[in-house]
Order: structure tokens, then sequence, then C-alpha cells
């Protein structure tokens, strides 16, 4: 049979389990559960709705271990894992992004949303264990047979039906789309503040969201302002933009390679279709590492075009040796070395007003503001060469004309 539980009362119903099946307890007790799946139900606390998350569940048990540092925990979701770090400067190995939640020691899948890892400090291997085995490692149990899970089942049906959770305290979820939506629309009117500012973005627009929602505030006075902010930007989370940003910005991540922990943490909680108060603000830093790789990418496209141009427009100019003089629109320090005889030498960048390069290495210190203090070059050709498939004019003895 299957029984619904809150998630909150699973670490209860397993100290519970423990007492019943104590033949099979030798060294401290740990059980297997199998999930067949979890569901999200609103439930009416004190006048307000509230979506709880229950384990859809069934039963069974095994442990053991030694020596080992823990290193992160690992919290399950149906969209991939969460990794928590307690060594940052440890890379968590990809398999564990989508790992079942068992216990590599013991081989037994357990019910309970965080698993750990666990690394051997001498050969540098990682496992993924249960709770009952990262307290010490060195114990073992086995169920010795089914006869002692019948009377699972009557503490099953009693935690199944069990609503003391109401009159304390418990997860919430909210729709991870909802939530997107306030944030983009909140940092559209306010701008994007981390979490160590003084009104976080993440925060800010959860405040928001209760306003709308008729959630818990602190104080009638705070539910008033923050209506009253909202209604002073004509806050929307249903504009076109806010709802092509989000969409945009979740495509994006979705699309991202796992190369790091806090980029596969980012896209596993923007796949689930509900997250907890306690994810807001890697939620909201979505839209920051967003905009910032649009930034790049035109940066980067500007910057092709730019060469592109050139590669167009800049053509060798005058034969080797010739005096030239030509109209200056750009004038650009590069970069500068010592040479070999102890010199500095200074490399210059001229741009002419029909997009021709000139490039002038010199040991002279030219002083200017700006690069259109110049309005003319007087130079001596000297190569031509190319970079960056761009050809360039090489000068020497160059004067510059204001």
């Amino acid at each position: 049979m299957r029984y619904s539980i809150y998630e909150g009362n699973i670490e209860k119903l397993e100290k519970k389990l423990k007492n019943i099946s104590n033949k099979c307890i030798r060294f401290g007790c740990t059980f297997k559960y199998e999930i067949i799946g979890e569901e999200y139900k609103d439930i009416e606390i004190d006048g307000i709705k509230h979506k709880l998350k229950f384990i859809i569940i069934e039963a069974e048990g095994i442990a053991k271990l030694n020596d080992w540092i823990f290193v992160a925990s690992v919290e399950h979701t149906p969209s991939g894992n969460i990794i928590n770090k307690a060594i940052y400067d440890i890379e968590i190995p990809e398999r564990y992004y989508n790992s079942e939640s068992f216990c590599e020691h013991c081989n037994t899948k357990r019910i309970r949303k965080d698993t750990y890892i666990v690394m051997n400090e001498k050969t540098k291997e990682f496992k993924q264990v249960g709770k009952s085995c990262l307290k010490d490692f060195t114990g073992g149990l086995s169920a010795e047979s089914i006869a002692h899970y019948y009377s699972f089942f009557d503490e099953l049906e009693k935690e199944q039906n069990d609503t003391s959770f109401y009159s304390g305290g418990f997860n919430k979820y909210f729709e991870t789309t909802v939530i997107l939506h306030y944030i983009a629309e909140t940092i559209k009117h306010f701008g994007f503040m981390k979490t160590d500012s003084d009104r976080p973005t993440a925060y800010r627009s959860f405040d928001y969201y209760l306003v709308d929602h008729k959630g818990y505030i602190f104080t009638e006075e705070a539910r008033k302002e923050y209506r009253n902010e909202m209604d002073r930007v004509n806050f929307n989370i249903d504009s076109e933009d806010t709802k092509e940003l989000v969409k945009k910005a979740t495509e994006w991540i979705l699309a991202q390679k796992d190369d790091n922990n806090f980029i596969h943490n980012l896209k596993v909680i923007v796949k689930q279709d509900y997250i907890t108060y306690k994810h807001l603000g890697i939620l909201a830093s979505l839209f920051a590492v967003y905009k910032r790789s649009i930034d790049n990418e035109e940066f980067t496209k500007k910057k092709e075009n730019e060469i592109n141009k050139q590669r167009n427009n800049s053509n060798y100019v005058g034969n080797i040796g010739d005096k030239i003089t030509f109209d200056v629109a750009n004038f650009k320090y590069v970069t500068g070395w010592q040479n070999s005889f102890g010199g500095y030498v200074t490399m210059y960048r001229i741009i002419d007003t029909l997009g021709n390069i000139y490039i002038w290495k010199t040991s002279s210190n030219v002083e200017y503001k700006t690069e259109t203090d110049f309005k003319k070059c007087i130079g001596t050709v000297k190569a031509h060469t190319e970079f960056n498939q761009i050809k360039q004019t090489e000068l020497i003895r160059c004067k510059l004309i204001k």
C-alpha cells in the first residue's frame, strides 16, 4: 500500500519504526524507504492556504562504513539534486547531480530528502551515504524478515492522518514560475540587489508575493507599505516584458552546461515546480547571471563587428620608405615593453579618417588627453603587416599635429 505523509513527519516516523524493529537493530538503525513519489496539497491553516509537500512511500532496511570526512549534503528533488557544500574548495563530482537518495555504502534507498557526501582524505574517493552511516561508519543492520514490517503499516496509517504539524512550524512551498515573475517585475522597477544588501531583491519580491496572496506579513503597516510601493510603479507580473524575461532567462539557464556547482544548483531549482523560502536567494540570481551572459555576448558581438569592419576598411598605405601624411581619426596607446638594450618601447595604434590602421613603435612617450587630440600624422612607412587578418601599415619617425 501507498501512504501520503507530510514531509516534516518522516524523521519522527523513522524513530517510531526503529523501536518497532529493534530485532533488526545492532549498532544503530536505519530504514530503507522507497520513494514512490510526492505531491503538493493546499492546506488551510488559520484561514490562510499553504501549499505543503507530502511524500508517497513504501518500506524496508540496511547499513555500514569507516574513516572519511563530511564534504556536502545532497538535497534530492524530482528535477535533480541541490548540492550544499560544507567545504567550498572541494568540487563535488557530477555523478551526484542526479543520484538517487540511497546510501552508496549500504546500497539502501531511503525516504529522506537529504543524503550526505563523504570523501576519503587519503584516496580522494567520494561516497554518498545516509544519516546513520554518517555517524560513525562502523555499524550495520538488515531486516530479518518481511514479517517485521507488518507492524509498520499501522504507524504509516497514523502518520498519514496526523495533522499535529498544523500548530507548529512547517515547510511552505511556492510555485517557482510565479515567484520568478515577482522577482523579474521587482528588478524591472527597483533594480537587482544582492542578498547581503539592505533590501535584497529575493526577499523584497517575496514580500510583494505575500501581499498579493494574503500571506503572513509581520505587521499590517508593512503590508500597506508594500502595497503602496507596488501601486506607485504599477507592479504587474503579467506584463509582456516580464513574461518574456522570465521565459528567456529560464530557457537560457536550462541550456547551460553543469560546469560548476552554482549553475547546477540554479538549474535544479528552476526546474522544480515548487520551491521553499530558503531557495529564494539563488533563484533571484538567475536574472543577474542571465544579464551578465547577455552583456558578455553583446560585448563579444560588438568586438567581432568592430574587427570585421577593420578587416574590410583597413588597407595598406604607401610604399615601403614613403613619407606619408594623413588625417587622424583615433590615436591610442596599445602596449609597451623593455627592449634588449634596456630601453622602453611603446606601441601606438592610429586610425585615419578612411579606416586604415597604422602601428607606430617608438621610444618616445606621447602625451595626450583623449584619443581624438591629434588631427594629422606625418610618418615614414616601415612595413606592411597583418594582425587578426587586418592589414596594418607600420610607421617610423612619426610627427603628430593637433
